[in-house]
């Protein structure tokens, strides 16, 4: 059998513990678990281990998150990783509750992990084979659980072991009844199947339920069905043939009517165009001399043409010459003005040189005036010593003198502006001179080269202009006589000439166009007289609307023959209908075989689970197995890890309907249970949880169970003598094989200095918080 070891714990904010550790592989079993009540025994060994393996600390029902997370705080994340190891392969279980959720495991040789609670707990439950309730009545007991099955009443012992076992006789026969119910209702279903079919039968005047019978009236009917098919092939043929010349004779009568309608067409487009013809022309002549006549006015035009534009080229030169002889006449005007501004040079510069002395003189007079106002007793000119006579008599005489300059100036500066004025002016005119002889030349050249374009016999010149002007006005005298003459010419073939020769040019186009599409439509008309005629000589009808009379004919027979084959697949389907009933009742008949093979098939299925109603009776089948599982198994379990624990004792189980006896004996002696000491009954209790255990994980757990015990508060109200002996036992259970990793958690310190226990783990208290002290012997 396989064995469940665990391996490493490590909690955070778990409960009272805020960090611990431990390697179950380094510890020396048994191993003691000592502390003060309240420590956090029983948290760690107890509560993280379940809560790692489940998902869950306490009994299920009655778990919460906050229960295990540190003071109660829900902003923290509680986290428990677990390792255990199942026959070899390791386990690694990490569960995180509170401010963070997760649940994870990690299975040694596998490359991903598993996630999420649901998917984590089948992966836990799956390798260890148990649940929760079946590892906390055996491998695992809480404190004052361990002589629980003990101290049960016969009957509470009875309904344990049921349920630990998942032993739900009550259930069978519940199920029993119900599939007995089921098929009674099926057979009563089966019977009035019968029933029914064999009523529909005798409705279709069957006296019996008979697949022959059945099948000779089906190939009668099937016999006439064919009939009517092959009579309605027939009419179909015929209503094919006759609508293959109906749609011959509409596609012909279309094409006829489309021919028609186009020939109908073309002779009013010919109509429209004859029209449009002589609206132009005078008389009405044949197509043939219209296009000789055609071809004179189109060469008249290109005449009329070529000598307006002559006209209109002649117009521009005559404007561009008058133009010039304007342009030489103003200039003749400009040149006599600047005679008149021959000598104003010279007067600016007579101007502009007595205003430079005028300059010079003033600020020698008044450097002059300001050395004898200032006193000098010398001539500033000459430097003769001067009286105070002389002084003034010079300084007034020099000032005389400044003003008269003075005055001077002014009038000087006033004659200065008027002529740079005039000088302005006869710029301006110099300019304008400049522009009318580049203008001259200009209108001189684009007349020349124009009149060269016209092979004008005159050469333009300046000296000539006059002379030119005067030759041009009487040859567009002599163009225009002659363009009306031709205009006079076309009026004897035009009832109309259009103001611009170009629309006259598309009313010639237009006017030969339309002739060719005469012509056009009457080669047209014939040929489409031709296909009309070969195609009534095809049909051997003489006209259009003797296609209308076949037609109605032909239409008339093709309803009746339609009228009889809706008459025949009336008849087809109603054939067909009967055959589909008679077909039917076939499956009916197959059924009606069935139903009668089944009503036999459940009546004996019905006496069979009768029979087991019986047997699952109170005091059957349940009481039987029961009687084998305690009266033999658990007893031999029990007794087996009796005689490796405590051999003088021998227990013996009895089942029955009503409950579980228990008959013990020590020494030989048979001893009712209330006279046991405390660790005799504790050694019985560890046995029988022994023994459940083998049984539970034998049933349930695919042949590996748990090769751990964690034993809560296990010396309870023992004296000191029980709980040697019962520590002997626990030592024995190591010693022996039968299970490798014992735990024993307890209050009673003085057990730590026996010799039973290889390892003691003390759990304290220090701030709140539970820690580990970890003693080896």
């Amino acid at each position: 059998m396989g064995r469940i070891r665990l391996k490493k714990l490590k909690v955070m904010n778990f409960a009272s513990y805020e960090s611990a550790e431990l390697d179950f592989d380094r510890l020396e079993y048994p191993v003691f678990i000592v502390g003060d009540n309240g420590a956090g025994k029983t948290t760690l060994f107890v509560d993280a281990v379940t809560f790692g393996l489940y998902g869950s600390a306490f009994w299920p029902s009655k778990f919460k998150k906050e229960y295990i997370l540190r003071n109660h705080e829900k902003s923290l994340t509680a986290e428990v990783i677990l390792e255990y190891s199942d026959d070899g392969r390791v386990y690694k279980v990490i569960r995180r509750a509170g401010g963070v959720t997760e649940n994870i495991v990690r299975e040694e040789g596998r490359p991903s992990p598993y996630i999420g609670r649901d998917e984590v707990n089948k992966v836990v439950r799956e390798s260890l084979g148990l649940d929760y309730r079946n590892m906390m009545e055996t491998f695992i007991a809480r404190q004052g659980s361990l002589t629980s099955f003990i101290d049960d009443k016969p009957s509470e012992r009875r309904n344990r072991l049921i349920e630990l076992l998942n032993l739900n006789f009550e259930r069978v026969r519940e199920d029993i009844k119900r599939d007995l119910n089921m098929l009674k209702t099926r057979l009563s279903e089966y019977k009035a199947s019968v029933s029914n079919i064999e009523k529909t039968f005798k409705l279709y005047g069957f006296e019996k339920v008979s697949k022959e019978d059945i099948a000779s009236r089906v190939d009668e009917l099937k016999s006439r069905l064919r009939d009517l098919e092959e009579e309605s092939k027939a009419i179909e043929g015929e209503i094919k043939e006759l609508e293959d010349r109906l749609m011959e004779l509409s596609s012909s009568k279309a094409i006829l009517s489309n021919y028609i309608n186009r020939i109908d067409g073309l002779r009013e487009e010919s109509k429209r165009l004859n029209s449009e013809l002589y609206r132009w022309i005078r008389e009405e002549i044949s197509i043939d001399l219209v296009r000789d006549i055609l071809d004179t006015i189109e060469l008249s035009i290109r005449n009329l043409k070529f000598n307006e534009e002559r006209l209109k080229k002649l117009n521009e030169v005559y404007d561009i010459i008058a133009k010039a002889i304007e342009s030489r006449d103003r200039l003749k005007e400009y040149q006599s003005k600047l005679d008149g501004y021959k000598d104003l040079d010279d007067s600016i510069r007579r101007v502009s040189s007595r205003l430079e002395y005028i300059k010079g003189r003033r600020e020698e007079l008044r450097e002059i005036i300001n050395l004898l106002k200032a006193g000098v007793g010398e001539c500033p000119v000459c430097g003769k010593p001067l009286s105070e006579h002389e002084r003034d008599r010079l300084l007034k005489s020099y000032l005389d003198e400044l003003n008269g300059l003075e005055s001077e100036e002014s009038k000087l500066t006033s004659d200065l502006s008027r002529l740079n004025k005039l000088i302005d002016e006869r710029d301006s005119i110099s300019r304008g001179v400049n522009m009318l002889e580049a203008r001259l030349n200009e209108y001189i050249n684009i007349a020349r080269e124009r009149l060269k374009d016209l092979d004008f016999r005159k050469e333009l010149s300046l000296d000539n202009l006059d002379e030119v002007y005067k030759a041009i006005k009487e040859s567009l005298e002599r163009l225009k006589e002659f363009i009306d003459g031709l205009k006079e010419n076309l009026t004897r073939y035009l009832k109309e000439i259009p103001p611009e020769y170009e629309s006259l040019d598309n009313v010639i186009l237009n006017l030969k166009s339309s002739i060719e599409r005469i012509n056009e439509i009457q080669r047209e008309i014939i040929h489409l007289g031709n296909e009309v005629e070969g195609i009534l000589a095809k049909l051997n009808i003489s006209s259009l609307d003797g296609i209308t009379g076949v037609e109605s004919d032909l239409r008339s027979r093709v309803g009746e023959l339609k009228n009889r084959l809706s008459s025949l697949n009336r008849e087809k389907g109603s054939v067909e209908s009967r055959i589909s009933e008679l077909e039917r009742l076939v499956d009916l008949a197959d059924e009606y075989k069935r139903s009668k093979e089944g009503i036999g098939e459940l009546e004996g299925r019905i006496r069979l689970l009768s029979k087991l109603d019986e047997i699952f009776m109170d005091r059957g089948f349940p009481l039987y197995y029961l009687e084998i599982l305690v009266n033999r198994v658990l007893t031999d379990y029990v007794n087996k890890y009796l005689s490796s624990i405590y051999p003088e004792m021998d227990v013996s189980f009895k089942a029955s309907s009503t409950g579980i006896d228990i008959e013990v004996s020590i020494n030989g002696r048979r001893r009712e249970l209330s006279t046991l000491s405390g660790g005799e009954k504790t050694i019985l209790g560890l046995a029988v949880r022994l023994g459940l255990g083998e049984i539970i994980t034998r049933i349930h757990a695919r042949g590996t169970r748990p090769d751990f015990l964690i034993i809560d508060e296990g010396f309870g109200p023992l004296d000191e003598y029980n709980r040697i002996r019962v520590s002997e036992v626990f030592r024995k259970i190591v010693e022996s094989g039968l299970y490798s990793q014992v735990i024993v958690i307890s209050h009673e310190r003085e057990m730590m200095d026996s010799n039973y226990f290889n390892s003691i783990i003390e759990v304290f208290r220090e701030g709140g918080v539970s820690k580990l002290n970890i003693r080896r012997d």
